[in-house]
């Protein structure tokens, strides 16, 4: 389980035999294999870790279902360690099993903030709402508005600064986690 709140932000090293990846960039103080790690919001498992980088094994299936499908030695990423008992809950629960991916429409300048405006597929926006939660490469961002399919998110200077979103651009493809509560409601109203 996660928070959607960024703790550091590195880099894929190594992509071997295309499904063992490699990464670099995260303190890994207190962490050992088997750990969970969620990277652009995918819940990821240590496999190994030497000399301050770590590798876990990526199943066909969640490339299928990620932005790992495409991803590259040298691609940043956003990392987060799994939630401890004893800390606090300062974004909203993420689980890090990702529903889709979506493409950036528009990423613009708004004064010292950045507006984030992402097309989303029929199947997520039933589980969206206005000012409702939602994790973006295992962000916690708030959704401003929703016009038609295309969501719409305000990033303040701190989310930029401290996530790759600073390195987004139009066009880009993201990892999208609707909120958790809203699958199993959804779930439920739709049988």
């Amino acid at each position: 389980m996660f928070t959607g709140i960024i703790q550091a932000v590195g880099s894929i090293q190594e992509i071997n035999n295309t499904s063992i990846f490699s990464f670099k960039g995260l303190d890994l103080k207190n962490c050992k294999v088997g750990d969970s790690i969620a990277v652009n919001g995918v819940c990821l498992t240590i496999t190994n870790i030497k000399d301050g980088i770590w590798s876990a094994d990526i199943s066909q299936e969640t490339k299928n279902c990620t932005t790992y499908k495409n991803a590259k030695v040298g691609d940043v990423v956003n990392f987060e360690k799994a939630l401890r008992f004893n800390e606090g809950l300062d974004g909203h629960l993420v689980s890090g099993h990702i529903d889709d991916v979506a493409e950036v429409i528009g990423f613009k300048n708004i004064e010292d903030n950045k507006n984030l405006k992402i097309k989303l597929s029929e199947k997520l926006l039933k589980m969206v709402v206005d000012k409702g939660s939602i994790t973006i490469n295992g962000v916690s961002l708030t959704i401003n508005k929703i016009e038609e399919n295309v969501i719409d998110i305000n990033l303040v200077p701190h989310t930029i600064k401290k996530t790759q979103f600073k390195f987004l651009k139009q066009g880009d493809l993201v990892n999208v986690e609707v909120d958790m509560i809203a699958k199993y409601v959804s779930k439920l109203i739709n049988k």
